[in-house]
């Protein structure tokens, strides 16, 4: 399996209510699309009055269940409409060393991600992970460990979860 992100960095007065609004218009549509586990639609906004963040951001967290099911999807209609709206992202992806179980996503509210660069002689086997998703980016050496849960989670990157799609993977229409 692969993981896939991609972020848009939005201005600090961009209004946050248009990509809440465009995650509950869009989440519906990657119901059970082919070749996809599941798609976090995740976003940090800074005018939330209980838990601030630093920026305004979009940055959907997919997983695939091959390269082939990803590349599909980044020369369709559906990832087009996104660069359309904000322009063309830098595209994250790491093999899946561990993915999380279906229920654990429904009740979370935050995903939290870390990741480190490690040195090519440290081995990545060895290395604890704390997170229910977990991936490795062999041409960079990143190791990512994230986190779903119901606050952020403290040195990490924390985004907001606005919708989970599940994919055909899931839902046994693949």
């Amino acid at each position: 399996m692969i993981i896939m992100q991609y972020r848009f960095e939005l201005a600090d007065d961009y209004d946050m209510a248009l990509i809440e609004q465009r995650i509950a218009d869009k989440g519906p549509l990657f119901e059970n699309h082919p070749g996809l586990v599941f798609k976090s639609w995740l976003y940090s906004r800074r005018d939330q009055p209980l838990q601030p963040e630093t920026r305004n951001c979009y940055a959907p967290l997919y997983v695939w269940e091959s390269s082939e099911a990803m590349d599909t999807f980044l020369s369709g209609p559906l990832f087009a409409g996104a660069v359309n709206s904000f322009g063309q992202p830098d595209i994250r992806r790491w093999m899946a060393l561990r993915t999380p179980d279906i229920s654990q996503l429904s009740s979370a509210k935050h995903l939290s991600i870390t990741s480190q660069i490690l040195s090519p002689e440290a081995d990545p086997s060895g290395l604890p992970l704390s997170g229910q998703l977990a991936g490795w980016d062999v041409s960079r050496r990143e190791l990512l460990d994230v986190t779903l849960s119901d606050s952020p989670q403290p040195q990490a990157d924390n985004l907001r979860i606005g919708y989970i799609s599940h994919g055909a993977v899931n839902s046994g229409h693949n």
